[in-house]
């Protein structure tokens, strides 16, 4: 039913392929009219599994990849037959403008986006819930902003669950006070970049998003255990040469740098990046020939159905 749907569309572009498709991908066990449809498949933020990543998007016509390197990473990890049937270019979720990302003159406003998964540990949490209140009490003239992540019933069932309440610990440090000039907020993260003068976060999308904004971000590493997180070292990598990591000293002096041109170029994407993908989607051979067409020979139409299903 999905593929009789399916059919009427030029392109689909999605995450990524599902499971049940990527056989049908390989052996051409369509059940398409007479021509199917381009699948694009893409990254939705900063991917700290690259490779898996990879891996699991490996089966479409076009795989969109978040940064320069990760497509040297790519055709390095997947077979020249995979690769001779489909594009790989990069085009990430993050798009380039070139509004100034300069320090601001008069930072007055100072979001900072959690994470769910990083920082994980309670310890590394309470390190950067106390650095912001300290900012706050230091800073009485400057407002920050703590985007939540989830809701606090929300984080009770969300996949990636938030062990350690921002909000929590919060109250714990202050024991139930407020700072006139700390808050909360669950404000959609568009109209929060309108108002805010810098952004900051310790490994969310988000603070890739901020700089395709225009808005000045920085990523804060220096809490305890940031070494030894699950994803710390692709995080380190990610923002090698960014130009935009700071220690907790530097954040609070608002040490902040503009982000290395190379770094950006490599990262967000730009107008010839929309053209390469515009181009990779309008060239597409909707008759073109499965990667593995013997196993269709070979295989029955229901095993194949069947084998999909299991994949």
């Amino acid at each position: 039913a999905e593929e009789v749907f399916l059919q009427d569309f030029d392109v689909i572009k999605m995450c990524k392929l599902p499971t049940i498709f990527q056989l049908k991908f390989l052996m051409g066990g369509w059940r398409f009219r007479d021509r199917r449809p381009c699948f694009v498949t893409s990254f939705p933020g900063i991917e700290f599994t690259p490779k898996l990543g990879m891996k699991v998007r490996r089966f479409s016509d076009i795989i969109c990849l978040n940064t320069k390197a990760d497509t040297q990473r790519y055709a390095a990890m997947i077979s020249e037959r995979i690769r001779s049937k489909q594009k790989a270019i990069q085009f990430s979720p993050f798009f380039y403008k070139s509004a100034s990302l300069k320090k601001p003159d008069n930072c007055r406003k100072v979001a900072f986006f959690s994470q769910s998964i990083m920082p994980k540990s309670r310890e590394s949490r309470l390190f950067v819930m106390k650095t912001f209140i300290e900012m706050a009490q230091n800073n009485p003239n400057v407002e920050y902003l703590f985007k939540l992540r989830h809701l606090r019933e929300e984080n009770k069932v969300h996949t990636h669950r938030e062990q350690y309440s921002y909000e929590e610990l919060h109250d714990e440090l202050l024991s139930g006070a407020k700072l006139p000039n700390l808050k909360f907020t669950t404000e959609y993260i568009g109209s929060l970049f309108k108002k805010i003068d810098l952004a900051v976060t310790c490994a969310s999308t988000a603070g890739v998003e901020a700089l395709g904004a225009g808005v000045p971000a920085l990523f804060f590493n220096d809490y305890p255990g940031a070494e030894r997180e699950d994803h710390g070292e692709r995080l380190k990598d990610f923002l090698k040469n960014s130009g935009i990591s700071v220690d907790q000293a530097e954040l609070k002096k608002f040490d902040y740098q503009e982000p290395k041109e190379d770094w950006l170029h490599g990262t967000l994407s730009t107008e010839q990046n929309l053209e390469q993908l515009m181009e990779a989607m309008l060239s597409f051979d909707h008759c073109s020939k499965p990667i593995a067409p013997f196993l269709s020979v070979l295989c029955p139409k229901w095993v194949s159905d069947l084998i999909g299903k299991m994949l």
